[in-house]
């Protein structure tokens, strides 16, 4: 094999993911979607509205433009809270525009630890459970694989169980679907500023950091 070759071979092996990518994101909107979790934006802002009016709270994702940096355009979109609390939703969906299915979403509490501050956490993984995990929240005491994947209850009290601990990071899986693991990450920062960040990796491949 001439050296034309190799080299011809090496640029089509470093080309293949972003092919992928963009055939994957023109295609997108031709495929039928069996999912709960295949959710576009505005999807998610209509059911987070409806859901979180409950505790005062209410999402724009056309308040905010995109950013670019890294390898995927995001948006960071403060939550409108009407007791104030400082929470902010940032979601990377796949094709970098709001016409693109989701593929990562974390939400963000900056906290005071003011006495009686409420903590949004538990009902934030209760909506995103809800919405992009659908059979899991139907069945809440069943899980399709008990050795890998815990059911929505035991997400719940995992959750609980965090925000009263002194740990500073848990995570646990659940199965929506056979086959399809969906990672859920808790974080409790310290310091200059103190905020509890829960994230998603939406769909599978895509990883929470």
């Amino acid at each position: 094999m001439n050296k034309k070759k190799v080299a011809i071979g090496i640029l089509l092996l470093a080309a293949a993911p972003i092919i992928l990518y963009w055939v994957t994101s023109y295609f997108e909107g031709y495929l039928p979607r069996t999912k709960s979790y295949e959710k576009y934006p505005c999807e998610f802002e209509e059911a987070f509205n409806e859901q979180m009016a409950e505790y005062g709270m209410s999402i724009d994702i056309d308040s905010v433009p995109f950013n670019d940096g890294g390898n995927y355009a995001y948006k960071t979109i403060p939550i409108q809270c009407e007791d104030q609390s400082e929470i902010y939703c940032t979601y990377y969906p796949v094709s970098g525009n709001d016409e693109s299915l989701i593929m990562w979403i974390e939400f963000k509490q900056q906290t005071t630890g003011a006495a009686g501050e409420a903590i949004y956490i538990e009902p934030l993984l209760a909506f995103l459970l809800q919405e992009f995990e659908t059979p899991v929240a139907e069945d809440r005491d069943n899980t399709r694989d008990p050795y890998s994947a815990v059911t929505y209850n035991e997400a719940v009290r995992y959750c609980r169980d965090f925000l009263v601990s002194s740990e500073e990071k848990t995570h646990f899986d659940v199965s929506a679907y056979k086959g399809d693991y969906a990672r859920f990450i808790m974080k409790h920062t310290t310091g200059d500023q103190t905020s509890y960040i829960l994230q998603l990796a939406v769909l599978p491949g895509f990883s929470a950091s």
